[in-house]
């Protein structure tokens, strides 16, 4: 027998409030639908991105507020600002019903099809995103700089990869959200690096993509 929807709803919030000792209070932790008892800063399915507030998903996604998440027949972009570039570890809690594949950034396959049945107990996923900046840092006696973005291609059709907002977009056949906690990655995280042509680079647009980013 499946767990009762409150017992659902019990466990999406024990997830949250067992993540890693990484999470505390002042790193972003979101949750989404109408339900009592979600953790974090609640976000409903209107609650649209803006640079002022910092978090809300990119217009355009039919969303619908459930109890326990939001979901949608169709694709939708979940967007947060972050305080600086770098690896950060995601959690992501789906509830039931829910039939989704999520890429971060610029289209980067970070979860393949996660399935939960509409009977099934609340789910749970973990990955890291990096997220970069042109600005470059001073170190010692090297002054501070920047990537020099190729206009318009890397400033407009690939922003997303050069900005401060860290950005998930949820697809699938039923993508569904119930809460996402955002925490810098342990230092030990490692980061690869990728050089050589469009086989390996970030594509923006369907339907085109490449080993790299996948």
């Amino acid at each position: 027998m499946p767990p009762p929807r409150h017992l659902q709803l019990f466990l999406i919030v024990f997830a949250l409030c067992n993540l890693s000792t990484a999470t505390e209070s002042t790193h972003p932790r979101f949750s989404f639908g109408s339900g009592p008892n979600l953790v974090g800063t609640n976000v409903g399915a209107e609650t649209l991105f803006t640079t002022a507030r910092g978090y809300g998903f990119e217009s355009g996604g039919a969303l619908i507020t459930r109890p326990d998440g939001v979901e949608s027949t169709g694709p939708f972009y979940f967007s947060a600002t972050v305080p600086m570039e770098g690896n950060y570890l995601v959690t992501v809690i789906f509830p039931p019903r829910t039939d989704a594949t999520i890429k971060a950034e610029l289209r980067r396959l970070v979860i393949e099809n996660v399935c939960v049945p509409i009977d099934a107990p609340a789910a749970a996923r973990t990955f890291l995103v990096n997220t970069r900046s042109p600005k470059i840092a001073a170190v010692g006696d090297l002054q501070p700089g920047a990537v020099h973005l190729k206009a318009p291609r890397e400033t407009t059709q690939e922003a997303s990869a050069w900005d401060n907002v860290f950005t998930l977009e949820f697809n699938g056949a039923h993508p569904a959200v119930s809460a996402i906690a955002i925490t810098p990655a342990p230092l030990s995280a490692p980061t690869i690096f990728f050089l050589g042509n469009s086989t390996v680079c970030d594509q923006s647009k369907e339907p085109f993509k490449s080993w790299g980013q996948m």
